[in-house]
């Protein structure tokens, strides 16, 4: 690539410089007084930055404003000095990737957003285009403060957004009716995009090109937003990583959970307006410390997720796979007018292994727990084995070596290939232009922890390259393709197309369903590819699917189809649940 900015890597890849006259803007709701940063460079030696830090974007959600909306702020307390992260919001005490330190500084009032400008012109056009980033973290725990967004304002030439959104029973705790309907975390998304829409102007961006993404959870809540119709003028773009709508699967009985809650805190009542107006007087960590403990017992008290409230989130996700092809949809609709980046890592599902490994397995069958949420009955054995027919190696049917790698596969594909998938043939009938890539290599350092025989990308992995975590990135091919990545998703965010108006190494081909056309991001080339994951997507979606499920009675009526993605995304929610609550336990 011509003229390409190689970069420097090491401990300490900015240098923040807190000058009493650091930079400042005028928004319609106040002066906000910033820090200049630098992001080093070999040519030029680096690139300033603007940075706005902890910009309240909401009221503290504390008190009366617990488990509602969040309000916005009419005017800041001006000058405004937006110089340090705000707090995360209130987490049950899990460690944060990449570097997996436990997040300290935690508070109700969090609602907070950071804002980085590189300072160089945004020619040929009059103003920065403008990416808004939401971290994943099983909408349970994450902060927009791991997320240094220095490198990908300054290398892409965009302006960056992080904002914090409550997780948690915060975000996400539901009666299941108007009293706790659920989903703040998601309204706190929102919210952070009415401001960005109402003042990013004011720092250079402009409203017109504004591009949301986010890896796993975070990117389940972009695809909630980019199929809310009454978003449309936010965003224009959406990407969304290792994450899609149809990953959402609603806590069953969640009134029985939250009321139980209630009764654990002292607030003994059935009702639940008077269950959560007493948990409104509770402190946030006696509420945490609870969950955490009731969680030791059962694994669902410390699950959260977006719940169907009748208004974010209308129908239950997955109905949305066969519904939305007998009918239009103002949801769909508003999708497929966006212009949409989508993809998975290679093996998305090796950070999970540690719950259902089994030393003594001499086959995939041992893997008890991997199977735990198919029945016995004779069809759901015939289920069980489709699944091992499928990902057992032929070539080698009775080593034992690889079993663990099977069993990844499965989780991976079930998990986030398959809905990948759905979502992308559900976008690529629109006006607007997909594309769909899977991240390949292995890192020198894995986001999260991996085994050593994953022989490419684990869950999250692709982030460290996305936001240059310095020190993290060791090898040359590493720094290359952080600085490829970043041009794709920079091109996208600037004109909805990921090969102008850098031109890239590789020309990114749109996505269509006939040669399901991709890229693949790899240690040794990028290389465009046709027919992404579509033996996989067959076999959870059609052969899978095929069988009369005997579950629920939704899943009967819904189709093969949402059945077979019903049951695999309830084994996902499982595993996910039993992994927090280990966690938990670990911890505490």
């Amino acid at each position: 690539m011509a003229n390409v900015l190689y970069l420097v890597f090491y401990v300490g890849l900015y240098v923040c410089l807190s000058a009493a006259q650091g930079p400042s803007v005028i928004t319609p709701y106040g002066e906000i007084h910033g820090v200049y940063g630098q992001v080093m460079y070999k040519d030029p030696a680096m690139i300033t930055v603007h940075r706005y830090l902890g910009i309240p974007f909401a009221k503290p959600p504390v008190g009366d404003l617990r488990f509602r909306k969040p309000e916005p702020l009419t005017m800041l307390k001006t000058p405004y000095n937006a110089s340090a992260f705000g707090k995360a919001c209130p987490q049950l005490g899990y460690s944060s990737p990449p570097l997996s330190q436990p997040i300290q500084s935690q508070s109700e009032d969090c609602l907070f957003l950071n804002v980085v400008v590189p300072d160089r012109s945004p020619a040929p056009d009059k103003a920065h285009a403008v990416m808004v980033f939401f971290y994943g973290g099983g909408f349970t725990t994450g902060s927009s403060t791991t997320y240094d967004a220095q490198f990908l304002a300054a290398y892409g030439n965009i302006i960056t957004v992080t904002a914090n959104y409550r997780v948690g029973p915060f975000g996400f705790m539901s009666t299941e009716d108007v009293n706790c309907p659920g989903n703040f975390g998601l309204w706190d998304q929102r919210l952070a995009l009415q401001w960005v829409y109402s003042n990013i102007a004011s720092f250079g961006g402009d409203p017109g090109r504004v591009t949301i993404f986010g890896s796993s959870a975070g990117a389940v809540g972009c695809n909630v937003q980019a199929m809310y119709p009454p978003n449309q003028g936010l965003f224009k773009n959406v990407i969304t990583q290792s994450g899609t709508l149809s990953n959402i699967s609603p806590i069953p009985n969640a009134r029985k959970y939250a009321l139980k809650l209630a009764y654990e805190l002292g607030c003994t009542t059935n009702n639940t307006l008077e269950a959560v107006e007493c948990l409104r007087n509770v402190s946030w960590k006696d509420l945490n410390d609870a969950l955490l403990l009731l969680g030791k017992t059962d694994a669902a008290f410390t699950r959260f997720a977006p719940a169907v409230d009748g208004e974010l989130v209308k129908i239950q996700p997955l109905q949305l796979l066969k519904l939305y092809k007998d009918k239009n949809m103002a949801e769909v609709e508003f999708f497929r007018s966006l212009n949409y980046m989508n993809g998975v890592n290679q093996f998305d599902g090796a950070f999970m292994y540690n719950l259902y490994k089994n030393p003594a397995a001499e086959n995939l069958a041992d893997l008890s727990n991997l199977f735990s949420n198919i029945g016995v009955s004779p069809t759901q054995k015939a289920l069980k084995a489709a699944v091992i027919h499928e990902y057992e190696n032929w070539n080698r049917p009775f080593n034992k070596e690889e079993i663990p790698l099977q069993a990844v596969k499965i989780f991976g594909d079930s998990a986030f290939g398959g809905p990948a998938i759905n979502a992308l043939l559900m976008h690529e009938a629109g006006p607007a232009n997909s594309y769909a890539y899977r991240f390949m290599p292995k890192p020198s350092v894995n986001t999260m922890n991996t085994p050593d025989w994953v022989p490419g990308s684990n869950h999250l992995d692709e982030l460290r390259f996305m936001f240059a975590w310095g020190a993290l990135l060791r090898q040359p091919w590493e720094e290359q393709m952080s600085t490829q990545m970043v041009t794709y998703w920079s091109n996208f965010a600037k004109t909805g197309n990921p090969n102008t108006p850098a031109i890239p190494s590789v020309t990114w081909p749109v996505y269509n369903k006939v040669n399901m056309t991709y890229i693949d991001l790899d240690k040794d080339a990028i290389t465009a590819k046709h027919y992404l994951l579509a033996k996989e997507h067959h076999f959870w979606n059609d052969v899978f699917g095929s069988f009369s499920m005997e579950t629920t009675d939704s899943t009967k009526c819904e189709g093969p189809i949402v059945a077979a993605a019903s049951l695999m995304t309830s084994f996902v929610s499982n595993m996910v649940a039993w992994f927090l609550m280990l966690f938990a336990v670990f911890l505490f």
